[in-house]
Order: C-alpha cells, then structure tokens, then sequence
C-alpha cells in the first residue's frame, strides 16, 4: 500500500461514493415525505 503517493486520490474516490449514498437517500427521504403529503 504507497497510501504517502496519492492519498486524496484514494480519499477522493470513497468521498464520491459516500455522497452519491447521501444523495439517493437524500432523494428516497424526500419523495416518501412527498408521497405522504400528498396523502394527507
């Protein structure tokens, strides 16, 4: 493992992926509180 010759690299890659899980939970929270109003 040479984590000292690119470390934000590695870090930059699993950073992109935490956000894109953020996002569609983001986005999952969002339409099922839509869903609900639009029951109410």
């Amino acid at each position: 493992m040479h984590i000292t010759n690119n470390p934000q690299k590695g870090i930059g890659m699993n950073w992109n992926v935490i956000v894109l899980l953020i996002n569609m939970d983001l986005q999952k929270i969002v339409g099922e509180s839509e869903t609900i109003e639009d029951e109410i």
